[in-house]
């Protein structure tokens, strides 16, 4: 950015990864694409790993992946979901894109975006067979607390046990914000962060 310089880079990176470790939230890097630069994001993966512990599990960029020997981990892009739809109608687009994904990935990359056409509508095509292949849903979009409550009741039609899947919250988050989740979360299900976690500019 012009006229921007990064600040507190190493302070605020240890500060965040201390202070999720402190309340057990697991979470990812998922800063490559708002990245203020490589070096910067390099340096906060450095601090995150470090600081997070156990509780760092890992990054979206697969170069700092490979650096630092964690994982490299990432979740279904909307973009997915708008080619499908563009190929085979918005009606269909949900459920072919989510059949698509598992033809592909074979298990891997198991968390499923939700909210391309609205949460509802996501929820009116996720499977069965969908629900208890994917490991998981994202919350992108919306308020968390209700996003929380619908997928926990979606599981339940469905017999599946809540705590045998995951939600990965990921727009918008701060260390306020995740701590407000995770207890309202209290354990009902898997909570992960994937966040992009911006350090401040001058």
């Amino acid at each position: 950015m012009k006229g921007t310089s990064p600040r507190d880079i190493e302070t605020n990176a240890i500060h965040k990864g201390k202070r999720l470790r402190e309340i057990r939230a697991d979470f990812s890097d998922f800063g490559t694409r708002r990245r203020y630069s490589f070096d910067v994001h390099d340096r906060v993966v450095k601090y995150l790993q470090a600081e997070g512990g156990e509780n760092f599990k890992g990054t979206s960029n697969v170069y700092l992946g490979m650096k630092y020997n964690t994982t490299p981990i990432g979740t279904m892009p909307h973009e997915w979901f708008m080619y499908h739809g563009a190929l085979y109608g918005y009606r269909s687009a949900t459920q072919k894109a989510l059949e698509a994904w598992v033809d592909v990935y074979q298990g891997s990359l198991g968390i499923s975006l939700t909210d391309t056409y609205t949460t509802d509508v996501f929820y009116d095509s996720f499977s069965l067979k969908q629900a208890k292949l994917f490991d998981g849903v994202r919350w992108d979009s919306g308020d968390p607390f209700h996003f929380t409550e619908q997928t926990l009741e979606f599981y339940r039609e469905n017999r599946i046990d809540p705590a045998s899947k995951t939600i990965v919250y990921s727009d918008s988050l701060n260390l306020e914000r995740i701590e407000q989740i995770k207890k309202y979360v209290d354990n009902r299900i898997h909570d992960t962060y994937g966040s992009e976690l911006i350090l401040p500019t001058t």
